[in-house]
């Protein structure tokens, strides 16, 4: 009996060093691999933000564009042929006021987003009354119709004018179509603010900047000339390339890109 309770005692002492020493290697490879894992996924959350953002900033850019571009046509106000793009932020005249220093780039030659920067100045039919539908001076006397008192139905009446600011002087009436074109220009340039980012704003005769995208790395506005007649007529191709880096310097990269027809005088109506 003595010596039956003895073997039980030895049966049931702690571990040994040796095997000690074995838990603790499997238990620091494990937090290791935890560790590595972790560090992984959180790159991977990283970069899926970074790609969603510029997805995001990119589909707001386009769609403001090609809101604008839709009711846009191929005319000429003041003397000036619209629309008109521009390279590298030198205009020239008369649109020499739209000149701006050129965003900073950071790809190089070899890259698909490095190439020249072209921007674009074009013009919007009057909507001075706020229905969301296009001026028009129907009968042709150089006064448009209005709907000013919001009945549905546009006329020359008083109560029709009530409230418009209707200045023939910034304001062309198409011979042809009776549209009324507004002189306001409006831009898209892409400028290199104090943080360092590149935004792409839509402005209105060189002013009232609205940021309508950030990280763009490239913006081309082309018609059927400067595309090297690649587009139709009376269309604009719209490139947008977007690049972001993450904290450990990680590149993504995205491009959204659209041919939009332009609203003819002919058929503006």
């Amino acid at each position: 009996m003595k010596c039956l309770h003895s073997t039980q005692q030895t049966s049931t002492r702690g571990l040994s060093l040796v095997e000690v020493a074995i838990v603790s290697s499997i238990l620091l490879f494990l937090a290791r691999a935890l560790i590595e894992t972790s560090s992984q996924m959180g790159q991977i959350t990283s970069g899926g933000g970074a790609q969603a953002l510029l997805q995001e900033q990119g589909q707001r850019a386009l769609g403001s564009i090609l809101g604008d571009l839709r009711r846009s046509g191929s005319v000429t106000i003041n003397a000036k042929d619209f629309p008109y793009v521009f390279d590298d932020g030198n205009a020239d005249a008369p649109f020499d006021d739209h000149d701006h220093v050129v965003s900073n780039q950071e790809a190089t030659i070899n890259e698909s987003d490095f190439g020249t920067m072209r921007e674009m100045v074009l013009v919007l039919p009057s909507n001075l009354d706020g229905n969301g539908i296009p001026d028009l001076d129907m009968d042709g006397n150089g006064w448009p119709e209005f709907d000013g008192d919001g009945d549905g139905t546009a006329s020359e009446s008083a109560a029709d004018y009530d409230g418009i600011d209707w200045d023939p002087a910034n304001a062309t009436i198409d011979p042809d179509t009776g549209v009324v074109w507004s002189h306001g220009e409006i831009s898209y340039t892409t400028v290199t603010e104090a943080d360092g980012v590149n935004y792409l704003e839509r402005r209105t005769n060189t002013a009232s900047p609205r940021r309508v995208a950030r990280d763009i790395e490239l913006v081309q506005f082309d018609t059927w000339a400067s595309s090297a007649f690649a587009i139709p007529m009376n269309s604009i191709r719209v490139r947008i390339f977007l690049r972001r880096r993450t904290d450990d310097g990680t590149l993504y990269r995205h491009r959204v890109e659209a041919i939009v027809k332009l609203r003819n005088t002919e058929d503006a109506s």
